[in-house]
This record gives structure tokens, sequence and C-alpha cells, in this order.
């Protein structure tokens, strides 16, 4: 997802402005996913990003040319690979290895990486056997400001 931010990012001459944040909390744990999370489970391509700002919406195909789109994958076991693919010609993958989580109650998605917990938060729009649509909640502990909407768009 951080790909996706600085994409949708780019697109857009809007500069939001954040704190950093010391928190710490979050954990490296596995985790079992529920049978409520069944539907999240396998490869999810993300095709289209969209950003929203002040009613104008910007759209972008996420697919970099001659590369495999990014993905994540989400396991049963509550583990994740999320794979980004470079934009300098080559192709090579980053794969960003932790964990996510379903929370039926608020219907978010919470993944947090490995390496550096690096915690996103979204909120799920939609799902069907072959998409999803996600809505950015909180990046890194930072939440999207209320006039910034970010989506994703995947498809299996």
């Amino acid at each position: 997802m951080k790909k996706i931010l600085l994409c949708v990012f780019a697109l857009s001459s809007l500069a939001i402005t954040s704190c950093s944040s010391d928190d710490n909390n979050k954990t490296e744990d596995t985790v079992i996913v529920d049978s409520a999370s069944k539907k999240f489970e396998g490869k999810w391509k993300m095709v289209t990003g969209i950003f929203i700002y002040q009613g104008e919406t910007q759209t972008e195909d996420l697919k970099i040319e001659n590369c495999n789109y990014d993905f994540f994958d989400f396991r049963s076991n509550g583990t994740k690979d999320e794979v980004y693919h470079s934009e300098d010609g080559n192709c090579t993958e980053n794969n960003y290895v932790g964990t996510w989580i379903y929370n039926q109650t608020d219907n978010t998605i919470t993944t947090i990486d490995t390496e550096d917990n690096y915690e996103v938060i979204f909120e799920v729009i939609e799902i069907s056997s072959t998409s999803m649509e996600l809505r950015l909640i909180s990046d890194d502990g930072e939440l999207i400001p209320d006039e910034v909407e970010i989506y994703t768009i995947f498809q299996k």
C-alpha cells in the first residue's frame, strides 16, 4: 500500500502534513483468521487507485508497464505477502511480509509488515469472489483526513 499512496499522492498537488508516531504497540504474532475472513483469502491484484479531494476524482491504472500487477496475498493463517514491482523497467519484486486481520465489527482489514511493524487499516467497501474495493483509513498510525478519500480496486 505504501507504493499506492505515493502514486496516488503524486497525481495530486495536495500536500498532507502529518506527525510521526512513536506507537510501538503493534503485534507481530500470526493471527488465526475466523470464518468471516475466508472471503478475503487469496491473491488480490491491485488494479485501480482512486483519489478524491474536494469533489475531484483522479483514477490511476496501478499496473506498471511490462510488469505483473502488484498484489496482496492473504493466507488463511493470518499471514500476508504484499508485493510491489519496481518502476525502473526491470520489474523487480519487493515483498512486505506480515500479518492481516479482518475486523467484522468495524468492517476493516488491518495489515502489519513484519520487518518494521508498518500498519495500514482499510475499510471494506465491497467484496465479491473476484473483486474487492478498499478505502484507506489509516497509514502507519496517521488517519487519512476527512476531505481525502483513497480507494484501491483489487481483482482475483
